[in-house]
């Protein structure tokens, strides 16, 4: 490169990631990373479904941070989806966001 400029530093566009987890209260649970979405969504619902009531679970965005040192890192965002088990019922029950509407299981990607 020429001119005075310096070097430009190199960005790297990372798509980003949704991070999940599902907790059974009882020291049973699960956790995983995908670049999609309804993966995501459908994992934590299977979970669930398996998991006794008052278990509950999260989807939340992330990217990869391949300049984190030592080793690349994990950047999280904010929850985009969560669910539990109903105490009573035992129903399947999300919410869009940290503090979203309830809804039922047919929310798009928590059908199995």
């Amino acid at each position: 490169m020429s001119g005075g400029g310096g070097d430009v530093p190199r960005v790297v566009y990372r798509p980003p990631l949704f991070v999940y987890a599902a907790d059974g209260g009882d020291g049973h649970g699960m956790r995983g990373v995908t670049d999609a979405y309804e993966v995501a969504a459908g994992r934590v619902a299977v979970a669930l479904r398996e998991m006794p009531p008052g278990s509950s679970g999260s989807v939340r965005g992330a990217r990869l941070d391949m300049t984190a040192f030592p080793f690349p890192a994990y950047r999280y965002g904010a929850v985009v989806a969560r669910a539990w088990r109903d105490e009573h019922s035992g129903a399947l029950v999300v919410a869009d966001g940290p503090e979203g509407e309830d809804h039922d299981m047919a929310v798009e990607g928590w059908h199995e």
